[in-house]
């Protein structure tokens, strides 16, 4: 039988979560981690701006070729940060619009693997897809 106090979070190490792809036992976990503002800039210069929201909107094609991180003129792959904002052209090497947030937080949301337990995800999610 399960211990009641044993919590289950998504799996935050990337072997466990590469291994299991479930829920893990918490008690290990630690503490959320969040460092606002001390991230790597190189990755994410800046959080989307009023005038980078615009031009993503702008964007006509849902998706384009290859419909991937790699698609450029595609609002899909703008809006999630794997293209620039103002060109529309895609660069693996910077995040931003949504991804640029998760960079900016520097923790728990900065992990693919364990971002989901952060409240902050919800709320950030929450805003994006509405």
């Amino acid at each position: 039988m399960q211990n009641r106090n044993t919590c289950q979070v998504v799996c935050s190490q990337p072997e466990e979560y590469n291994r299991l792809r479930i829920l893990c036992n918490g008690t290990n976990e630690g503490p959320l981690m969040r460092s606002p503002g001390r991230h790597d800039r190189s990755r994410a210069p800046n959080l989307p701006t009023t005038a980078d929201v615009e031009a993503c909107l702008s964007l006509t094609n849902y998706e384009t070729e290859p419909m991937d991180r790699n698609a450029n003129f595609s609002f899909r792959n703008t809006l999630e940060g794997f293209a620039n904002p103002q060109t529309a052209i895609a660069n693996r090497s910077q995040s931003n619009m949504h991804n640029s947030l998760h960079v900016y937080l520097n923790g728990s949301m900065s992990s693919v693997q364990g971002s989901a337990n952060d409240p902050i995800f919800v709320l950030h999610h929450a805003f994006v897809d509405r």
